[in-house]
């Protein structure tokens, strides 16, 4: 029985001249002409100068009455094309092509164009490197043409009963799709793919996003990582392409940053879960992480992020700041532009501190981390925040009722000893000393490291404290 298919190879010049005789022909009823971009081309001529490998091209073979054969490309007419363009049509290669240094190696000649020999008679070779950007075939060394002109393209010949049949595999093989751009943008960072790619796994992208099965397939959770990367880490240098973006990325960023990112993603989800999937819209989630970067610098618990983020889902997308919504920068488009990237990040951080009531002064505290107060007394340090007119004796009781209320070997207590007594004081004055002892019970249990600023401590507990006694929160 006769094969069906059968395999060869030949001298890429040789396949080109059958192409342009027409002995091979690229013109099959069905075929669709060139499509393919600039760098299609660009990238297939320097794969074939650095003698990698390119897919075999794949002919149609029909044999009709009186033993006449023809040959059809069934697969491969894009690459046909290309390289044909590079070899007969006069193909400058563009200025901007990636790898353009090719190197290779060629005979020794003296001043009168004379090959140079050793003492033993054998040929001097030297490496050489030729820069091909701007060049066509014919400003190519004779080295590299005959290099282009010999390289061995593989044929897989499949015989056809007829041009029905040919039509059939042209669809068949060409049921493929391209890499979408986001695709091609993660080919860019290649040092963080795979760190990339397995964040896109965990949780977050699971439960917090819509599930858009198109998003999960075409590179655009693995860009959300990296967008993520710049607005937190490189903001000010923001790139509007991908592919320039992450190849900034892949020379610019770390392990520690994206690892960063993949923390942030893990506790949003923890507190979030799905149940703000409007919020986290695939091409919000840079905006959002940057968010929670702000809001991860007050030390807040984060399930007052959880709660902001339900508080914007419902009206707080259409509360203007200066005149302006975070529904109206939406509307605007360009959500890979960097000025509406960033003032989205810069309204929803500004309605974030409104709502938690992050005050001007506790971000002060926080941005000096004042780390020098504690040769500073309780009683000093309850008069500075709490009230110039407490006393010692006032402070030994605000000091026992904390002690009462939370183990004084715990975390918080050994660490926000000061800010605890502080606290109690300021409870105690709004009548709220019952309220305290329900609401420190979650700081007991917790093994979080606090600031070694006792004015950083009174103010984050004093804000997670007020927005416990606003919510009327009961045990």
């Amino acid at each position: 029985m006769t094969k069906k298919v059968r395999k060869m190879s030949m001298a890429l010049e040789t396949y080109l001249n059958d192409v342009n005789e027409e002995d091979i022909s690229t013109d099959q009823d069905v075929q669709r002409v060139f499509c393919q971009d600039k760098k299609f081309v660009d990238e297939l001529v320097i794969t074939v100068l650095t003698e990698d490998y390119i897919p075999p091209i794949i002919l149609g073979e029909i044999e009709s009455e009186g033993g006449i054969t023809k040959r059809y490309v069934s697969d491969g007419n894009q690459r046909t094309f290309a390289l044909n363009s590079f070899k007969t049509m006069n193909w400058k290669v563009n200025t901007k092509v990636e790898d353009s240094i090719i190197h290779y190696q060629a005979k020794r000649r003296d001043e009168n164009g004379k090959i140079v020999r050793d003492d033993n008679n054998e040929v001097v070779y030297d490496m050489l490197e030729f820069n091909i950007k701007g060049k066509t075939y014919d400003q190519l060394p004779k080295e590299l043409k005959k290099i282009f002109d010999n390289y061995q393209i593989e044929l897989a010949i499949q015989k056809c009963d007829s041009m029905k049949q040919v039509s059939k595999y042209v669809r068949r093989y060409n049921r493929s799709k391209g890499m979408s751009t986001n695709q091609k943008g993660l080919t860019w960072v290649p040092e963080y793919a795979r760190r990339i790619k397995n964040i896109t796994q965990g949780e977050f992208y699971k439960n917090c996003v819509p599930c858009k099965k198109a998003m999960s397939k075409n590179g655009t959770y693995e860009q959300s990582v990296c967008d993520s990367v710049m607005t937190v880490f490189h903001l000010e240098d923001w790139k509007r392409q991908a592919e320039v973006e992450n190849k900034y990325l892949d020379e610019e960023s770390s392990c520690n940053e994206f690892d960063t990112i993949s923390s942030y993603l893990d506790r949003i989800e923890k507190v979030c879960v799905d149940k703000h999937q409007n919020a986290f819209q695939a091409v919000l989630i840079p905006v959002w992480v940057a968010v929670f970067n702000e809001f991860n610098k007050y030390k807040l618990d984060d399930t007052e992020f959880e709660r902001f983020v339900a508080a914007f889902e419902d009206e707080l997308h259409s509360r203007k700041v200066d005149g302006v919504s975070f529904d109206g920068l939406v509307s605007l488009g360009g959500t890979r532009n960097k000025k509406n990237i960033t003032d989205k990040i810069n309204l929803l951080c500004n309605l974030m501190k409104e709502f938690l009531h992050i005050k001007e002064e506790y971000i002060e505290a926080v941005e000096k981390e004042e780390n020098n107060d504690n040769v500073e007394s309780t009683l000093d340090f309850v008069k500075e925040n709490v009230d110039e007119n407490i006393e010692e004796d006032d402070v030994e009781l605000f000091d026992a009722m904390v002690q009462d209320t939370v183990k004084v070997d715990s975390p918080v207590y050994e660490q926000c000893q000061k800010a605890l007594v502080a606290l109690m004081a300021y409870a105690c004055q709004k009548e709220k000393d019952s309220d305290f002892e329900e609401w420190v019970k979650k700081y007991e249990k917790t093994d979080e490291t606090f600031s070694p600023s006792q004015k950083i401590n009174y103010m984050f507990l004093k804000n997670n404290f007020d927005n416990y006694i606003q919510r009327g929160v009961t045990a």
